[in-house]
């Protein structure tokens, strides 16, 4: 009866309940949803109270970190019972990943719109670094404690832990040096999503230079890994402290845009795999993914589809985040419907592929699905039929790869054939299997020195930079063989039909 009642602050307040009630239930997106109206607008400190403790919850358990943060400072600035909120906040934090925190004070704000938001936004900061400091001596990261020590305020270096972390920071290596032929990779990221890439692009790299395989399409080539903790920068600094000639990182907008000025300062050649920051240019770097743009444009182009379509991920409406019950969708279907949508293009994994496919097969929306490259390849069971982006000769036609092992397609596209007939059936895996063909061909012929000199480690990032602009080698993602003079990969998109028809 609250609910239908007129607006107001008991009817507020009814919300903040259910929000509470979709927390319990796991449902954490749909909490923050009803709690986003409600900010400023609740009259009574149990209620402000309340709310500020479920949008903290809700936020961290769907993985919200800058949400949270900016969650924390509200409540600790406006509560009345300050000594409550600390314990809940010391205590919650630690439930963040390290990865995490680490980015969020790299991004710190220091700006505040009030003295009381500054001081709880400098307390939580506080706590935030005492935390990250005693994670780092317990589990001997350098280079956690190195970040630490050059974003944080000058009483951490004075401290108690202020020495040890010194120590440990110096181990972290920093200085470019060259040591054979290697090619480094950063591992890891803030979303589980960026993650996933990594490690696909990464396992692709492997493949494409058969390390420890007979037949050495890389031979004599290595590959050196360093894990983004919150700070692309000083991944790659480890990376070329190691000895790598050129870098791969970048698998969301921010640490490409944050790879690319690493390459414009350190003049060291960096490729990235998703699209930097408009404006964001190097030209010691490389970008090998596909423009969002050139997706869109493929289905704008496609007759079929003309303007009648949204997009989901990437900008869009939020991927869901878990798959919905039966009968129900976290998908606002009727309102595209009501706007004449008829066509929605997913840019996102294969998880959100096929929860968006689950959830629109069980509505009234007759609605068909493109499936953006990075999900092309997501296997469908049961409802309709989805469209898909194509690339090259990717998706294969054919799906393999199962329990991790080298599948038929994935041989394919090792196998050094001019071109190779199949790919591997992931997106992001190919993507490293075609790199790895490139740096391979473009490092062949330089020697496994070592170089420690300055300046001879800058001429030789140089001349690896021309290489790799030189290079050439049948790929599987693109009709083209290498990088343009801009550094970029030329690939024409294409819409491939339910039964594998081009439109």
């Amino acid at each position: 009866p609250i609910l239908r009642g007129s607006p107001g602050p008991a009817r507020d307040e009814a919300e903040v309940i259910l929000a509470a009630i979709e927390n319990r239930r796991g449902n954490y997106q749909r909490a923050l949803d009803r709690l986003a109206p409600l900010e400023g607008k609740l009259l009574s400190r149990e209620a402000r109270d309340q709310y500020a403790r479920e949008r903290s919850s809700a936020a961290i358990e769907a993985r919200r970190w800058r949400l949270t943060l900016d969650s924390m400072i509200a409540w600790l600035a406006e509560s009345d019972n300050a000594r409550h909120v600390k314990e809940w906040t010391q205590t919650a934090i630690t439930k963040i990943p390290t990865v995490a925190l680490s980015r969020l004070l790299a991004d710190w704000d220091s700006q505040a719109q009030s003295a009381s938001v500054k001081e709880a936004g400098d307390w939580i900061q506080r706590v935030i670094i005492e935390h990250l400091s005693r994670e780092a001596l317990k589990s001997q990261d350098s280079q956690l404690a190195r970040d630490l020590l050059e974003r944080a305020p000058p009483w951490l270096r004075s401290g108690k832990s202020g020495d040890a972390l010194s120590v440990l920071a110096a181990l972290a290596q920093k200085e470019a040096r060259i040591s054979g032929r290697g090619v480094g990779i950063v591992i890891g990221g803030v979303t589980e999503g960026v993650q996933r890439r990594s490690a696909r692009v990464g396992m692709g790299i492997v493949r494409g230079l058969d390390l420890g395989g007979a037949t050495a399409t890389g031979s004599g080539i290595k590959m050196l890994a360093a894990e983004d903790r919150g700070s692309t920068v000083s991944a790659l600094g480890t990376l070329t402290g190691l000895g790598a000639s050129i870098l791969v990182a970048g698998f969301d907008e921010e640490s490409a845009s944050e790879a690319i000025a690493f390459a414009e300062a350190r003049k060291v050649p960096v490729v990235v795999l998703h699209q930097p920051r408009a404006g964001t240019k190097s030209s010691y770097g490389f970008f090998f993914g596909v423009e969002r743009q050139a997706q869109l444009d493929a289905v704008q182009a496609t007759e079929a589809f003309s303007d009648k379509w949204t997009v989901v991920g990437d900008g869009g409406t939020t991927c869901p985040v878990v798959s919905a019950r039966p009968g129900t969708t976290t998908l606002p279907w009727e309102e595209w419907r009501s706007e004449g949508k008829r066509a929605v293009l997913v840019l996102g994994d294969s998880i959100c592929c096929s929860r968006v496919q689950a959830e629109l097969a069980d509505t009234p929306f007759a609605s068909q699905i493109i499936f953006g490259v990075e999900g092309a390849d997501t296997k469908i069971f049961g409802g309709p039929r989805p469209f898909r982006l194509s690339v090259g000769q990717y998706p294969p036609a054919q799906t393999a790869a199962v329990n991790g092992a080298i599948s038929a397609d994935e041989r394919a596209i090792l196998s050094g054939k001019d071109p190779p007939r199949l790919q591997a059936t992931d997106w992001y895996f190919a993507l490293g299997a075609d790199l790895a063909r490139l740096l391979a061909e473009a490092l062949r012929h330089f020697p496994e020195t070592q170089v420690t000199d300055k300046e001879a480690v800058r001429q030789h990032h140089d001349k690896v930079r021309s290489a790799v602009l030189d290079a050439r080698a049948p790929l599987v993602t693109t009709e083209t063989q290498g990088f343009t003079s801009a550094g970029t990969i030329e690939r024409v998109l294409r819409v491939l039909g339910p039964e594998g028809v081009r439109e």
